[in-house]
């Protein structure tokens, strides 16, 4: 998909400003950053490609930059105060206990209250591993909601051990605990369906009963644990990775997790139950502790 360049017109007031330091203030970037993009060729003036950080600029200049080459020159600022468990750690690799409420990685540079904001100032090799910027080290995802195990990626190496993992159905267990509404008629079961994004932001799945070209086939197992005041405590096995792919599969069960408004469940007085538990493979076994909201949520 094409983006739109971003584009800035000097304003009548601002004769005489350096170009580095308007860019950096539009941008939220540092200089030392603004003159990563000069030096890539980002950076238009007056649709002519200029690379000289300390250029004069006077009003009615316009200043156009690539968004492409502006994504990719994107840095995690750290935040030392936020602090993100580390239950395992390699070379390659970190498995971390997310936290709940915060994302994995930030959506712009001024962002600083997710994941790999916790982790960079410890672990400054992320940046620019995987898909790189922003998302640097980024193996798969977790809901802003949901607790538990994520992996994150220290090298090349370590991302292309990580996706394997994660992509794979045969060498990977992948579980969860759900609270959910209700008690299942089977206490325990496969369940396969169609799952296709129906809308963006607010991101939102359903289940379809046919295929199509946009929809992709997902299972999981789930296991009851235990039951108690018209709830359930369940672990879930994924033998697929979709968006939401627990919450959407459970309600269409008619068992949406507790906390989980999105997808029908009554309660809006907490977080949404999903606690990514464990991840297993090659000779990495992962447990991450039971959050007190859930173990307590039965009682």
């Amino acid at each position: 998909m094409t983006q739109t360049p971003n584009i800035f017109v000097l304003p009548d007031d601002a004769d005489a400003v350096r170009l580095d330091r308007f860019v950096a203030d539009r941008l939220g970037q540092s200089r030392a950053q603004v003159r990563k993009l000069l030096d890539a060729g980002a950076v238009l003036l007056n649709s002519q490609s200029i690379d000289k950080p300390g250029t004069l600029l006077q009003s009615g200049d316009v200043i156009q930059i690539d968004p492409q080459i502006l994504e990719q020159s994107q840095s995690i600022a750290p935040n030392p105060d936020l602090h993100i468990p580390v239950l395992f750690e390699n070379a390659n690799l970190l498995i971390v206990n997310k936290p709940a409420g915060i994302g994995v990685h930030p959506l712009n540079p001024q962002q600083t209250d997710t994941v790999l904001n916790g982790l960079i100032t410890q672990y400054p090799q992320i940046q620019d591993v995987g898909e790189g910027a922003l998302r640097s080290g980024v193996i798969h995802r977790l809901d802003v909601t949901t607790t538990g195990t994520l992996m994150i990626a220290l090298t090349k190496q370590g991302y292309n051990i990580g996706r394997r993992a994660i992509t794979s159905k045969q060498y990977t267990l992948k579980r969860y605990r759900a609270i959910i509404h209700g008690k299942p008629k089977r206490d325990t079961q496969t369940l396969h369906r169609n799952l296709i994004i129906a809308q963006h932001q607010p991101a939102k799945v359903r289940v379809i009963a046919d295929p199509t070209t946009q929809s992709r086939s997902c299972s999981m197992s789930y296991a009851v644990i235990r039951s108690v005041k018209n709830m359930s405590d369940i672990s879930v096995d994924l033998q697929s990775g979709f968006l939401h792919q627990i919450r959407v599969m459970m309600a269409d069960l008619g068992h949406p997790i507790v906390g989980d408004t999105l997808y029908g469940s009554t309660r809006d007085d907490c977080r949404v139950m999903l606690h990514a538990q464990r991840i297993k493979f090659d000779d990495i076994d992962v447990i991450a502790p039971i959050p007190d909201e859930m173990k307590n949520a039965l009682d």
